[in-house]
């Protein structure tokens, strides 16, 4: 069941009615734009924090911010208020950070 469409996520129900198991995903993209992912970061904070103290949520996507220098390969440099403002939003949700594994692309 889709509970929210927004311009840089989707947030379904995902329910396995076998085992009886639910769960919300969002989907993200995060804007190129700092402000516009701040946006993006207040939004998750309020509508996923609701749903959070129901059920299991996991966040998947391109959050076009790193949490941490280590993270950044090439490009332009580190945003450190954009990186503050997305650890944020990482810890006000009570979420984890799953390590990436596996290949990486690098431009």
């Amino acid at each position: 069941m889709i509970i929210a469409v927004m311009l840089m996520n989707v947030t379904v129900e995902v329910l396995h009615n076998l085992l009886g198991i639910k769960f919300v995903a969002s989907f993200i993209y995060g804007a190129n734009s700092k402000d516009d992912r701040n946006q993006l970061w207040n939004s998750q904070s309020t509508s996923s924090m609701a749903v959070a103290s129901q059920v299991s949520c996991i966040l998947l996507g391109d959050f076009n911010i790193v949490r941490n220098a280590s993270e950044k390969w090439v490009g332009l440099g580190i945003d450190a208020l954009g990186v503050q403002s997305f650890n944020t939003c990482i810890d006000s949700l009570e979420v984890e950070d799953v390590t990436y594994e596996g290949c990486f692309h690098k431009a």
